[in-house]
C-alpha cells in the first residue's frame, strides 16, 4: 500500500508508469473506497461473531 500526494513529481511518475504498474498487478484506488470496504467487512465479521453457533 502506498499513498500518493498530488505533487508534480508524483503525477509525472504515475503518468509515465501506470501501464507498467498495472502489468505488475498494482491498482490505484481511493482511500475512501479502501476504508469503506474495510469497515463493511469488519461489520459483517463482528455480526457473525456475535451470532450463536447452530
Amino acid at each position: 500500500m502506498g499513498i500518493a500526494h498530488p505533487h508534480v513529481e508524483t503525477l509525472e511518475y504515475l503518468a509515465a508508469n501506470l501501464g507498467k504498474l498495472a502489468a505488475e498487478g498494482v491498482s490505484l484506488v481511493k482511500i475512501s473506497d479502501v476504508l469503506s470496504t474495510s469497515s463493511e467487512l469488519a461489520s459483517v465479521q463482528n455480526s457473525q461473531a456475535s451470532e450463536p453457533a447452530l
